[in-house]
């Protein structure tokens, strides 16, 4: 297939070449050559690429700027709740919650650099402390 064959309106009909006449949308008569290859995959929004970090936010600085305060609320907590284990001491409980919140900080890091996360498949955290009972027993 040639440029011309791709700038035809109808199979088997070969443009001239020739612009458009000069209308109220094209008064310069400008008009593009065709491709009649297609354009790479994830360069047309809605094509793919949609997975990655940096398409979550048409603006990247934002993104990371974004991506910078959850990593500073998170180091926020994960030090608030270290403290308080050296001052009053900790359960399992605690320990296991302070090591999911420094996960969830691993976790964003590696977004944040990579621009993908590795998925894991969910398993159940068994660290967890449950404690019998509920606020309403029978």
């Amino acid at each position: 297939m040639s440029l011309g064959d791709a700038d035809a309106k109808f199979p088997h009909s070969t443009a001239n070449g020739l612009p458009p006449s000069p209308s109220r949308e094209n008064p310069g008569q400008v008009f593009p050559k065709s491709d009649p290859k297609a354009a790479p995959a994830e360069s047309v929004p809605g094509t793919g690429g949609e997975n990655e970090p940096s398409s979550l936010m048409s603006n990247p600085f934002a993104l990371q700027s974004v991506f910078g305060k959850l990593d500073d609320a998170l180091g926020g907590v994960i030090s608030a709740l270290e403290s308080e284990e050296k001052s009053a001491g900790s359960s399992a409980n605690e320990d296991a919650t302070v090591a999911k919140f420094k996960q969830w900080k691993t976790e964003l890091d590696q977004i944040s650099r990579s621009g993908q996360v590795a998925q894991q498949p969910r398993a159940e955290d068994n660290s967890i402390v449950q404690q019998e009972g509920g606020l309403f027993t029978d």
